[in-house]
């Protein structure tokens, strides 16, 4: 939830940023940020770990599961929500910054309502990625009380034997959230995705 929150929040001040503001070395941080999303996950896997654990002592932690989402919540969630940003007629702000209003009062009075499509489709996918998220829950949580469901599902694994049919109803309640979560957003998380990018 936290990262969930957070992560939306900040990829919409980071893609205000990129497409509203004009400040030095934007077109260098965007390619930086576009670029970072080339980068297979394993590239980063192994110095993550070495600086939460040797760097910054956290051990056996949710922190390294939230903490990262409150940084823009991810390149990928940036870009669509600056894609989406740049599809609003830049007018807008022109007539409101006449009216004296400034860069925060714009973005939650003007960009926010525009875009609470581009937002639910972000707020999905972190959701989503984060739930499934087996590799680094299974790096950075140790203790059996704090496994996430994720991680429970692998105790119905036995030495002898396993029980399919405990594993099967597991697995059902697992994905159950996902989907409730899709179905309540799914409007607009069909409009976010329709019509994200088709203005540069």
């Amino acid at each position: 939830v936290p990262s969930c929150l957070a992560g939306t929040f900040t990829a919409t001040l980071c893609g205000y940023a990129f497409a509203r503001l004009r400040f030095r070395g934007k077109q260098l941080i965007w390619a930086l940020c576009v670029g970072s999303m080339l980068l297979p996950t394993m590239v980063t896997l192994i110095p993550l770990y070495i600086g939460w654990t040797r760097g910054l002592g956290v051990h056996d932690s949710y922190l390294p599961l939230i903490l990262p989402y409150f940084c823009g919540g991810g390149a990928f969630n940036i870009f669509l929500i600056r894609q989406f940003i740049l599809s609003i007629p830049r007018e807008l702000d022109q007539a409101a910054t006449i009216d004296g209003a400034g860069y925060f009062r714009i973005l939650f009075n003007i960009i926010i309502p525009a875009i609470k499509p581009a937002m639910i489709v972000v707020a999905l996918f972190i959701f989503i990625g984060l739930w499934n998220d087996l590799l680094q829950q299974m790096i950075y949580i140790n203790s059996s009380d704090k496994f996430t469901i994720a991680l429970g599902l692998t105790n119905f694994r036995g030495q002898l034997k396993q029980d399919w049919s405990m594993t099967m109803a597991a697995t059902c309640l697992s994905f159950a959230p996902g989907v409730i979560f899709y179905l309540i957003g799914q409007k607009y998380f069909v409009e976010g995705i329709t019509m994200t990018g088709l203005k540069n």
